[in-house]
């Protein structure tokens, strides 16, 4: 599974949660603005917000690379 697959994932669970304090979730990432580690954002009603970032992939076929300097094979 690819970083933007998790993503979609992780989003669609939130918001199937259907929980009353969580105004909004969404992704950060998108493919014409790539922030190379923060992926997720979800923002609730009491003004507080959490963020989902990645710090390392490995995997087949994934190089080695810097704490959250995401290379493209991961995305």
């Amino acid at each position: 599974m690819r970083i933007r697959e998790f993503e979609n994932l992780l989003v669609k669970a939130i918001e199937a949660d259907d929980h009353p304090e969580i105004v909004s979730v969404d992704r950060v990432a998108t493919d014409e603005r790539d922030t190379r580690h923060t992926r997720v954002r979800t923002e609730f009603a009491n003004g507080a917000r959490t963020f989902v970032m990645v710090q390392q992939v490995t995997g087949p076929n994934i190089p080695r690379h810097a704490p959250y300097n995401l290379p493209k094979e991961a995305l």
